[in-house]
């Protein structure tokens, strides 16, 4: 508590040090006296004055304090210089309100291929597909709000920017980093930049959910779905081990990463070589600098995590939304879906959790998509996006080709 009020023990002991008369040789000798009228020892007088002086207990917190500020105020500094270095190409949206949100766009052609990245990723995931698939059609990569370089939302529009219109009391009722917010803000982009262009929907693991979401909710601009390896809203039913998981093992490690990016100590292991911002040495090998500086830029943002955070801990409110949507309207049947699953498990996932994973993908093929169509590609994990994106890409291009077919017909 003396820390927090600006004042440390020994200095309010010397403060009261100073008060005193000082010790003269002549009181030393014979003058001083303690509460028993004995007379006091040089040696006994000098030891009583370094103990209220407490100097080796002050000085370490002190020392803590300072480094522990430094690393902060340090920290801050460099993430405010490297936003501005690492911000990729592309354009800041404003979606309304004054949140924007990063998205970028290129080639030309229809459908317009929407890529949106796996739980807690950003738009560079698809650092080696965007660029191949532009050669197809037009293809735009965006970061959701609060990952990457978009802006988080506001959890209460009306009384952050002062606007009380409908709209703006339409959109508080949106639960933000929930797939029902994401959606709204999806499409706010989309009016913004694409307008009424149709669009194949390209979602992996989460943001399947926003894929299909918004293809119920805005189903006249949706030409298609591509889900890649799709998180299912049955993964989690009867308390599964995927509960426990992402609860009680990965949100965890989530919070103390945040903590320890906001006193800097993420920065500390980056430079250090401690912390590794790309776990796998193969896929540190197939992308450019300005990929593993953007990683390493993430694992020092709190805004970052905080917003990865708020992703996982309301994945179980996201899942209950696409339920319930489900119940109130049924998927539209002219939206075609392909279902992409690797042919592999990982071996990062347990064998019991695996197991759920490609039940509920088996659930979602057969019985909430019955007429979806299914294909298998190499690989375990997502990893395969960086070291064998081929397959994906050409997945990908079948479906516009197929799009493209269906829309002449």
């Amino acid at each position: 508590q003396y820390i927090l009020l600006g004042t440390t023990k020994c200095s309010m002991a010397s403060r009261r040090t100073k008060k005193k008369e000082p010790e003269t040789l002549g009181s030393l000798q014979g003058g001083n006296k303690d509460g028993t009228g004995q007379q006091q020892q040089p040696s006994q007088l000098g030891m009583r004055m370094k103990k209220k002086g407490r100097w080796w207990q002050c000085g370490p917190v002190k020392f803590f304090v300072l480094v522990f500020a430094a690393m902060f105020i340090l920290n801050f500094a460099s993430l405010k210089r490297e936003y501005k270095a690492l911000l990729p190409s592309g354009q800041l949206v404003d979606i309304g309100w004054g949140q924007k949100l990063f998205i970028r766009c290129t080639g030309s052609g229809e459908p317009v291929v929407i890529l949106d990245a796996p739980t807690g990723e950003t738009s560079d995931i698809w650092t080696l597909v965007e660029p191949a698939l532009s050669k197809f059609t037009k293809v735009c990569v965006y970061d959701r709000a609060g990952l990457g370089f978009s802006d988080r939302g506001y959890k209460n529009t009306s009384a952050y920017t002062g606007d009380f219109s409908d709209e703006a009391k339409a959109r508080d009722k949106l639960m933000p980093s929930t797939v029902e917010r994401m959606v709204d803000d999806l499409h706010h982009l989309i009016h913004q930049t694409i307008g009424t262009s149709p669009i194949l929907l390209v979602g992996v693991d989460y943001s399947a959910f926003i894929a299909r979401f918004y293809a119920q909710v805005y189903e006249e601009q949706v030409a298609g779905l591509f889900l890649l390896d799709p998180m299912v809203e049955t993964v989690f039913d009867d308390n599964s081990s995927w509960v426990h998981h992402w609860y009680e093992e990965a949100l965890p490690h989530l919070n103390m990463l945040y903590l320890a990016a906001g006193i800097g100590l993420n920065r500390v292991a980056l430079l250090s070589g401690i912390m590794k911002p790309v776990q796998d040495l193969k896929v540190m090998k197939v992308v450019k600098e300005d990929f593993i500086n953007r990683k390493k830029y993430m694992l020092c943002s709190t805004t970052h995590l905080s917003s990865l955070i708020d992703e996982i801990y309301l994945t179980n409110e996201s899942m209950h939304q696409v339920k319930t949507m489900f119940k109130v309207k049924p998927f539209p049947r002219h939206v075609p879906i392909t279902i992409a699953t690797y042919e592999q498990n990982s071996n990062d996932v347990a064998m019991d959790l695996k197991k759920l994973w490609k039940e509920s993908q088996d659930f979602l093929k057969e019985t909430i998509h019955p007429g979806s169509t299914h294909i298998v590609l190499p690989g375990s994990d997502h990893n395969m996006l960086y070291l064998n994106s081929k397959p994906v890409i050409s997945a990908i291009a079948t479906v516009i080709s197929e799009l493209r077919t269906t829309a002449r017909e």
